[in-house]
Parts: structure tokens; sequence; C-alpha cells
């Protein structure tokens, strides 16, 4: 409806592709640390380090990526509505 929010929306589509590799990241380092809790010496502190690190960055992916698409998206839609803009 609108050629200017093509590039947009095509940046949240991508984002999609590295939220879901992050969620994979986030779930293999969280069962390492599971693993590592049974662990001795500094495999527990490591593999917590790791799995903090793969958090961190999939929450920060996330909030930037809800933000944008509030401020993409929602407007879209109170200016076009779901339905013209999605065929629902």
């Amino acid at each position: 409806k609108d050629q200017r929010l093509i590039v947009g929306f095509d940046l949240l589509e991508n984002d999609h592709v590295v939220i879901h590799e992050l969620l994979i990241a986030s779930a293999e380092t969280g069962q390492q640390l599971v693993e590592a809790l049974h662990a001795e010496g500094d495999a527990r502190r490591y593999a917590a380090d790791a799995y903090s690190h793969n958090a961190d960055r999939m929450l920060d992916w996330l909030i930037r990526h809800l933000g944008d698409e509030e401020d993409l998206v929602v407007p879209a839609i109170l200016e076009h509505s779901e339905q013209e803009l999605f065929g629902r």
C-alpha cells in the first residue's frame, strides 16, 4: 500500500532469521549450562557466561525488533487497516 514501507518490512522479516538463530544459540548454551552444573572447575562459569552472552544478545534483538515493529507496523495498520495490509 505504501512503497516507502517495503524496506522496513524487509528488515523486520530479516530480523526473524537472526532472532531464530539467536533462539537456537540460547537454547544450546542453556543446555550446555545445565550439563556444566555437574562439572568441576571453571566449566560452570564458562557455560554461564556463554549462556548469559547469548541470552543478552537475543533480548537486545527482540527489544529492538519489537520497537521497530511498533514504529512501522502499528502506524501502517492504523492508516491502512490490518485487512487491507495483510488480506485478513
